[in-house]
């Protein structure tokens, strides 16, 4: 069964001058079995010399450059397969910049498996950066994605779609470090990062 693992760098602000990003991007990371993250985690903290309980994050590692190019050097070889949606904030329509979190959100993910096969997405669970994964933000959304792949016209979609924290889950810890990673990359700050694993993408597609 696949895994994909989901998180966004940036926000959802259209407030430019006062801080929001102008980029939006969100990384579906996909893997056959999430022991495989969760191995690779653990044998990064120790090979580091990290406490146990240390959460890997993009904005966090980037100023330790060592251990940024080591987890990346170590994530190239293992069996994942990344997706990757680029959003200009500043070119979006009106329609889209009125939409609230889980209606963006939903589009982001819209805009991801219009440009996938159908059988990649089949009977695959999707876990978000979200620790209420009972709340109203995961059901909403899990609607909103069934629209969506009947509007494809996709038999069915992911058979379950969930959200972990973070701090505890390796698959979202690496998600985030890639979307990082493709923001850095995208804006021209620095591709170290990205042309480490640039042979794990799939897809990166634009918007608008």
């Amino acid at each position: 069964m696949a895994y994909f693992f989901v998180d966004e760098s940036g926000n959802l602000g259209y407030v430019f001058e006062t801080g929001s990003s102008r980029l939006f991007v969100l990384v579906l990371l996909k893997v056959g079995d999430p022991e495989v993250l969760r191995d690779f985690v653990r044998r990064m903290r120790v090979a580091r010399h990290l406490p146990e309980d240390y959460e890997f994050k993009y904005r966090r590692v980037g100023s330790r450059r060592v251990l940024r190019e080591h987890f990346f050097r170590a994530l190239a070889q293992l069996e994942v397969a990344i997706w990757a949606l680029v959003v200009d904030k500043t070119r979006l329509p009106p329609g889209l910049m009125a939409l609230d979190r889980v209606g963006f959100y939903g589009w982001a993910l819209g805009e991801i498996m219009a440009v996938m096969p159908e059988a990649e997405v089949q009977g695959a669970v999707v876990v978000l950066d979200e620790p209420n994964h009972s709340g109203r933000f995961l059901s909403d959304l899990r609607v909103h994605l069934s629209r969506v792949w009947r509007g494809l016209g996709w038999r069915a979609g992911f058979r379950k779609i969930t959200g972990h924290d973070s701090a505890r889950d390796a698959g979202l810890q690496c998600a985030d470090m890639v979307a990082g990673a493709v923001a850095d990359h995208v804006s021209g700050h620095d591709s170290t990062a990205y042309r480490m694993i640039a042979g794990k993408f799939v897809t990166t597609a634009r918007r608008p």
